[in-house]
């Protein structure tokens, strides 16, 4: 009977102490959000980026925040001088249920001076025939697109071919969830 008390009062203590937690951790959260404005520290963010980056920098900055948030996944840098195959500049790989393949995203970072440097038509083509294999299979490509503002002539983008591009303005969400990722969690 008194080793029952004493398991149960261990039990609701650490209940309690849980719910504290986790408690705390939402009104931490809450009061974050409420003062917090997302879309002025995006901005920002993006604006002192496009100004002090190169694409080699941006390249940098993402693969260290991308690893940050998804630390599960092996997230490689790719591109660059060295890349003697047509490649990505990120390629992200993530776990398949089968233990002898993997899938993986590639991320093509360009600034919007230089975007008609890339055959969009083929793109996806040129990474399937250079990356995949029977061990990867591709189920995403992204270009991100730097130095965008809405006075740009975005056809481009009108192509018909299954590539994300990601442009000012989800740049810019994207790295309100990187900050504030990486706000909360230091």
């Amino acid at each position: 009977m008194f080793k029952n008390k004493i398991l149960h009062k261990k039990i609701s203590s650490l209940t309690a102490t849980e719910d504290c937690v986790n408690r705390l951790q939402n009104m931490i959260d809450n009061s974050f959000e409420e003062v917090f404005d997302k879309i002025k520290f995006g901005s920002n963010l993006y604006d002192k980026l496009s100004e002090q980056f190169t694409i080699h920098e941006w390249t940098i900055a993402l693969i260290y925040s991308l690893r940050s948030m998804f630390p599960q996944y092996a997230i490689e840098r790719i591109g660059g001088k060295k890349n003697k195959h047509f490649g990505p500049d990120i390629l992200i790989k993530l776990p398949s249920i089968l233990p002898s393949r993997e899938y993986f995203i590639t991320i093509h970072i360009v600034d919007y001076q230089n975007i008609d440097k890339i055959d969009h038509e083929n793109l996806i083509a040129k990474i399937k025939e250079n990356w995949q294999n029977e061990q990867l299979k591709l189920i995403e490509t992204i270009v991100i697109v730097t130095n965008t503002n809405e006075n740009d002539d975005l056809d481009i983008f009108d192509c018909k071919t299954n590539i994300k591009y990601i442009l000012a303005d989800k740049l810019k969400q994207l790295f309100t969830v990187i900050g504030y990722d990486f706000i909360t969690r230091n």
